[in-house]
């Protein structure tokens, strides 16, 4: 066995995005080059396919391999608190490219670009527990928001391309395709 295999039971709490940043949390220093994020099954297979084995590259910084679009900032709970968080100014726009579907793939480069202090601070409020102030936003949503499914998890899932510095909508979005085909990432470097 080469221990490349870890298990890690962790909390039903915070959806796909706190395991997510758990991972990153626990592992900042000794990430992989590149790390594929995603559920059990990918959504929207053929874009996931295209884009992984046609665009993936040593320089890749942040692929997103599910629906890309753009949306204002005020859609979602606490996105431009997000932004300030992240990159440090107010966002110089109303709109930003999202993703959803929480699959994507990013480079210890631009993982690094977002201090561990901020993903160890985003992961406690993933899993705050009821009572917490994050619980408390209702935005459009038909559902209470609650520790495995918080409401700020549907908007951190949409805000992958802000905590991974590719959320400017003329570098990517307007650059994807719903099949994959068209490149759709920012890479390294750049």
């Amino acid at each position: 066995m080469t221990g490349a295999l870890e298990v890690i039971v962790l909390e039903n709490v915070g959806r796909e995005t706190h395991t997510y940043l758990t991972h990153i949390a626990r592992r900042y220093d000794t990430l992989a080059d590149h790390t594929l994020y995603m559920q059990s099954d990918p959504h929207h297979v053929t874009a996931f396919m295209n884009r992984f084995e046609k665009q993936f590259s040593i320089d890749t910084g942040f692929l997103p391999l599910g629906p890309v679009g753009v949306m204002p900032f005020s859609d979602f709970e606490h996105l431009k608190e997000l932004f300030v968080l992240v990159l440090g100014e107010f966002p110089p726009q109303n709109q930003f490219t999202y993703t959803w579907n929480g699959q994507f793939l990013t480079s210890k480069e631009t993982t690094h670009k977002t201090s561990l202090q901020t993903y160890r601070y985003l992961e406690s409020l993933l899993s705050a527990p009821q009572g917490h102030f994050i619980h408390e936003e209702k935005k459009d949503f038909k559902q209470d928001s609650s520790p495995s499914d918080p409401i700020f998890g549907h908007s951190m899932e949409r805000a992958m391309p802000i905590l991974f510095h590719c959320w400017e909508p003329a570098v990517l979005a307007d650059t994807c395709d719903a099949e994959g085909e068209k490149p759709c990432q920012c890479k390294d470097n750049n």
